[in-house]
């Protein structure tokens, strides 16, 4: 695994499964890493090293399922939508979020970024950006992200745009 260590004759190495139960913890709410190194008994440097590596694993890992569907996988949420909700013509429910990054004290700001996503009719993440400027809209971040150029070429729908439940004549 990415994020294991071996032990050293000074000390036992993090396991990785706790590795990433801290990191979950800590994506998850918005707990100090003071916290952190109390509830789980691990040192805020050994924290602070750890979660972006555990974070560029996951990335890493989950890379090949954030990327923009293909054009099957778009007719699939599109069918989905049609058949589940009675929404002909869907292709995903879309929403960006702001997650508020803690930034050193007294430091005199906050910073934040945006997580853009779309899910299909099963409530499933289909597509995610993250990274965005903070400062930007969701429109701005949509304009940002690899699915903007996808919908404004034309690429996103079948050939000729044809929709199910829709009378092509």
């Amino acid at each position: 695994m990415k994020i294991e260590r071996q032990d050293t004759f000074m000390r036992d190495a993090i396991p990785a499964r706790v590795k990433l139960e801290v990191t979950l913890c800590f994506l998850s709410s918005r707990i100090t890493y003071r916290l952190l190194a109390i509830f789980f008994r691990i040192s805020i440097s050994s924290i602070s090293k750890f979660i972006p590596e555990v974070c560029d694993v996951m990335y890493e890992a989950l890379g090949e399922y954030l990327q923009v569907p293909n054009t099957r996988e778009w007719e699939d949420i599109q069918v989905g939508f049609h058949h589940r909700w009675n929404f002909p013509g869907c292709f995903g429910a879309i929403d960006g979020k702001h997650v508020v990054i803690q930034v050193p004290p007294n430091s005199g700001r906050t910073n934040s970024l945006v997580l853009l996503a779309v899910v299909d009719h099963d409530y499933c993440f289909k597509y995610v950006d993250i990274g965005s400027y903070g400062r930007n809209s969701d429109g701005g971040a949509f304009q940002a992200s690899s699915l903007y150029p996808v919908l404004e070429n034309g690429s996103l729908l079948p050939e000729g745009g044809f929709l199910v439940g829709h009378d092509t004549h």
